[in-house]
């Protein structure tokens, strides 16, 4: 019986973790993915956890054998019928929600507050319900006050494991594939099994312990304050291990999901290890205080490996991005080594802190509830001052050396009446003595840029670590709840912003031209916007080229991280991003759309590509809806999406999604295989070349990349129709089934361009722009069928056809109109084809070099270049 109980208790792991990821990507529709509101969530769930097991544990003192079995089954039972409640009590409470955004949204602390209320009576219950389980079955399990910790702690093990499996089934199978309600329903179903079979074994169970007949003295203090401050400190590791290891592997649900289940993985481990010796053990509180001594020393030697972890993975990434399944694995092993073996201690606690708890046989459930109370109040306190505290204000090192601390002095406090306790204290004043992080290697986006940074190392013949020293300098590093924020200023005076070690925002020509574009385009076809809403902030430049747009009265801009509007005033001397007409929210996008009363004439959504986790959220269906409505009559929503590193098959998907909700609309391409718009109206966009002609003249919008009308039009991919004609049957993207966020991230740092272009190649449709533009002429049509040529010529080169890209562009350069991103494409290619001849010359082929160098456009700053080496090959004489 007992191993079937067991089996109870790891499916009941299992989904709550299920509940737990489903309950955070449900509420965040509602009340943000800010980390506040997911702090909100996960704050409420595990006081709720707290307040049960505190319940239980009284509760289930006052019974014994079958009547436990009973009520664990009825909590089981409770969980799964309450938990189906939770999806749509989040809906219903959106009017309350935004009530609270607009009355005191801009009050913060009153606002968190509200939002903590209102989530916790909707979650109270079911989280209450979990809670109180495992004070129940460890009561049941206990059959003497010396089994009492092995039991518990096993329990607690195997619930635990359970964990793990659902954090593994939510974020791998089940959230991805079937969706948030086909995941509840299956939670929910597991709930109600295992309650209905525990409450048929209750009939068969009239044994065991029976219940206390009299009052017991409440558990001593000593084993719960360790419990407490071991859960406090928890929290405030996998925190902060949480965002440096994100900072090397990448921001992906993924890398979420694995360093989550590793954690777990650990607490089990080392709970179920620990309770098996518990018995044997004759100190308790020395043992104790060796296990507090050992976290913070592993936490504290692993540290300088932490720090420099990029570096170790940025060489690996060019081999391992092309094999999926090796990443994953690599990065696993990287996460256990970081998170495993500290966790395993830290999970060993538990049973200990049981056994010195547990006064008597009728006090076991008691003495159980309490050690999980002041231990999960520890992790609510851990995890929510070092995500909106420690973090920020002292970064994620000096976030760890805290949590350490704790450790050494609770090792130093146990050990206080012998003479050992000298060691932990000397750890705890040495570990402030360890030297600080660099910020350039923690920024240097090894995920992303590893492959590129150490090529460029090598070609300066300095090691990885001098080279991020050299390439940049770094102005100034913010952090917030989000992460860290880097600005860098490169040699040619280019000014970046790093999120999280990805370059978000530039100075930079190929960067601007995108965000000016994104801004720029709805405008442009708005007969006279007056009021605009921009979602994401970056450096400003979008915000900056709306606010230069002269119609406009009113910009509202919505960024979520703190810190990235920080690092936005570096931007200010190059692009002022302060103006009498903008109003910037710090907050979440979706509440701005969902909560907000005014309606806008163009809503610009810019959020980072959709490989990060939480980015997905901007792009499904449910959001497109909210977003329409609040459109005024004629209102134009754009949205930015990427297509480097985004396979072809995703990229529809985002398409058809965004079209299945616009009637009226268009895909434009800013450049081929990188970066594209989406237009869309509830109402038909009405323009003409001539309007553009106009609009850009007078305001200049768009003219140093465009020149015209026409050459406007010439980025212009096709209309809403050519889209749904050309994605048939694609899966849309939804809040409940957004399979991208997890399908995207494996696609990260591979050619996927040639792919995406390809079928772009089939959608161009010739005449477009004349059902679009009824004064569209000769000229628009040449505009854009030079850019299908040059969009050929990207993916040419994108396959290593660099000579083809040349033949391809050379019969339409003169109607394509040479701005900085695409005069950058050209002087690149021609750089590859300098190379090229280079290798040619070398081998003696002087007749293949000669061909190559006559490929270099005039148009190219490396054609006087080519032109020197052509008269070298071709002047008389030896060589």
């Amino acid at each position: 019986m007992r191993i079937a109980v067991l089996a109870f208790f790891f499916v009941s792991g299992l989904c709550g973790l299920l509940y737990e990821v489903a309950w955070i990507r449900t509420a965040g529709t509602v009340i943000g993915v800010t980390t506040y509101a997911i702090g909100t969530v996960v704050g409420v769930y595990m006081g709720g956890l707290a307040l049960g097991a505190w319940i239980g544990g009284r509760a289930a003192d006052r019974r014994a054998g079958g009547a436990l079995l009973r009520l664990y089954g009825l909590l089981e039972g409770g969980v799964a019928l309450s938990a189906l409640a939770v999806p749509l009590f989040l809906r219903a409470s959106e009017p309350l929600f935004r009530v609270l955004w607009n009355s005191v949204g801009d009050i913060a602390p009153l606002y968190a507050s509200l939002r903590v209320l209102l989530v916790g009576l909707i979650l109270v219950v079911p989280t209450t319900l979990m809670g109180a389980t495992l004070p129940v079955l460890a009561r049941f399990l206990s059959t003497s006050l010396e089994n009492a910790a092995r039991m518990t702690g096993l329990a607690y093990a195997v619930n635990t494991f359970g964990g793990v499996a659902g954090t593994l089934a939510a974020g791998f199978w089940l959230v991805p594939d079937l969706g948030l309600q086909k995941t509840t329903l299956i939670a929910a179903a597991l709930n109600l099994a295992i309650g209905g079979a525990s409450l048929l074994l209750a009939r068969r169970n009239r044994g065991g312990p029976q219940p206390a007949s009299v009052i017991e003295p409440p558990p001593p203090r000593l084993p719960l304050v360790v419990a407490a401050l071991s859960g406090f400190t928890a929290l405030a590791y996998e925190v902060a291990w949480t965002r440096s290891l994100v900072l090397a592997i990448g921001a992906t649900v993924t890398a979420f999901t694995m360093i989550l289940a590793a954690f777990i993985l650990g607490l089990a481990l080392g709970s179920a290890v620990t309770s098996i010796v518990t018995p044997r053990l004759k100190n308790l509180p020395r043992a104790l205080a060796w296990i507090q001594f050992l976290v913070g020393a592993a936490a504290l030697l692993l540290l300088p490996f932490l720090g420099d972890l990029p570096l170790s993975f940025a060489p690996r990434m060019g081999a391992l991005r092309q094999d999926p399944s090796a990443l994953l694995w690599t990065e696993f092993g990287l996460i256990s080594i970081f998170v495993l073996v500290p966790a395993a201690l830290l999970g060993a606690v538990f049973p200990i802190a049981i056994r010195l708890a547990s006064g008597s046989e009728g006090s076991i459930g008691r003495a159980v509830g309490a050690v999980y109370t002041w231990n999960t109040a520890g992790s609510i306190v851990g995890t929510l001052l070092a995500s909106f505290a420690l973090v920020p204000n002292v970064g994620l090192s000096a976030t760890i050396k805290i949590a350490a601390t704790v450790n050494l002095l609770v090792a130093a406090f146990l050990l206080r009446p012998k003479g050992i306790l000298a060691l932990p204290l000397a750890a705890a004043v040495v570990c402030w003595f360890l030297p600080a992080w660099n910020p350039k290697v923690m920024a240097s986006g090894a995920f992303l840029y590893g492959t590129s940074n150490v090529r460029d190392a090598k070609r300066q013949n300095v090691d990885l670590r001098a080279w991020l020293d050299k390439d940049t300098e770094l102005v100034a590093q913010y952090w917030d709840s989000h992460g860290l924020v880097t600005i860098h200023r490169q040699e040619d005076g280019v000014v970046t912003m790093r999120v999280n070690g990805k370059t978000d925002a530039s100075t930079g020509p190929s960067d601007r031209i995108d965000m000016y574009f994104v801004g720029l385009l709805p405008l442009l076809h708005h007969p006279d916007p007056k009021r605009a809403l921009l979602i994401g902030l970056g450096g400003g430049v979008t915000l900056n080229a709306m606010e230069h747009f002269s119609t406009l009265e009113h910009i509202d801009c919505v960024e979520i991280s703190s810190a990235v509007v920080k690092g936005a005033n570096h931007f200010k001397h190059e692009i002022p991003v302060i103006h009498p007409r903008v109003n910037l929210i710090i907050g979440d996008g979706r509440n701005a759309i969902l909560f907000g009363r005014d309606p806008y004439d163009v809503i610009v959504s810019q959020p980072s590509h959709l490989w990060i986790s939480g980015m997905a959220t901007l792009f499904t269906r449910d959001f497109f809806e909210e977003a329409s409505r609040r459109l005024a009559p004629r209102g134009i929503f754009c949205q930015w999406v990427h297509a480097k590193w985004l396979p072809a098959g995703d990229f529809r998907q985002v398409l058809r999604t965004f079209f299945d909700v616009f009637p009226h609309g268009s895909l434009w391409e800013v450049f081929p295989g990188s970066d594209y718009v989406l237009l869309g109206s509830r109402d038909p966009i009405a323009c003409r070349v001539a309007d553009l002609d106009e609009r850009i003249a007078r305001t200049h919008a768009l003219e140093e990349y465009v020149g015209a009308g026409a050459g406007l039009v010439g980025h212009l991919v096709t209309d809403v129709h050519g889209v749904l004609i050309s994605t048939p049957g694609e899966t849309l993207i939804t809040d409940d089934r957004c399979s991208i966020e997890y399908t995207a991230p494996r696609s990260l740092g591979q050619e996927t361009r040639r792919e995406v272009l390809d079928w772009l190649d089939g959608v161009r449709d010739g005449a477009v722009e004349r059902s679009m533009y009824p004064d569209a002429d000769g000229l628009s049509a040449r505009k854009r069928q030079a850019r299908r040529y040059l969009a050929r010529a990207v993916a040419l080169h994108a396959d290593g056809g660099h000579q083809k890209a040349f033949h391809t562009l050379a019969s339409v350069k003169n109607d394509l109109f040479l701005d900085p991103r695409t005069r950058i494409f050209i002087d690149g290619m021609a750089q590859d084809l300098l190379y090229f001849a280079a290798t040619r010359i070398e081998s003696g082929d002087s007749r293949a070099a000669t061909n190559v160098l006559l490929l270099v456009p005039r148009e190219s700053r490396h054609f006087e270049e080519a032109q020197r080496i052509l008269q070298q090959l071709l002047a008389p004489g030896p060589r």
